[in-house]
């Protein structure tokens, strides 16, 4: 799987907040250089990842009998409450990268995410967030351990 660095992650940062991520689980970690473990400090979950999309529509049909979906009414552009949901929950998931960067003082973040959820990711980080970024690795490993994660990350990167 292609990964990419940027050109300020030539240098190891003494510590970085790791996000391996998809659209349905975020888990962040704290790499510090040096250090064997990481810790993980956060995870955050969407429940309507998996969640059927009439099961996510509140409101019954109209009148005439057509649904909410076929209606072609929907605020969010036509495009369905599934993804405006994980659209949320990727714009959650940037916020608390944000406020790890603050609370952890790290220097950087290493992004690895589901390719689809990295594009959300990328498109929803604020600038001083994107400026930090590290390492982007276009992979879900959600659901692997910490050591399983930190072989994904680029050599010059894994703390």
């Amino acid at each position: 799987m292609r990964s990419r660095t940027s050109p300020s992650s030539a240098r190891r940062a003494s510590s970085a907040v790791v996000v391996a991520a998809d659209s349905a689980i975020a888990r962040l970690f704290l790499a510090k250089n040096g250090e064997e473990q990481w810790t993980e400090i956060d995870d955050l979950t969407n429940p309507s990842a998996h969640a059927d999309e009439h099961e996510l529509v509140a409101d019954a049909s109209g009148r005439r009998g057509a649904s909410t979906t076929q209606s072609g009414n929907s605020a969010y552009g036509g495009g369905s409450m599934k993804a405006h949901r994980v659209e949320d929950f990727a714009a959650d998931v940037c916020r608390r990268v944000a406020a790890s960067l603050r609370e952890t003082e790290a220097d950087q973040v290493h992004l690895i995410a589901e390719p689809q959820f990295l594009g959300l990711l990328r498109q929803r980080l604020d600038a001083d967030v994107r400026k930090r970024v590290g390492a982007e690795v276009g992979k879900n490993l959600t659901r692997h351990s910490p050591e399983q994660i930190r072989a994904a990350l680029p050599d010059d990167v894994v703390h």
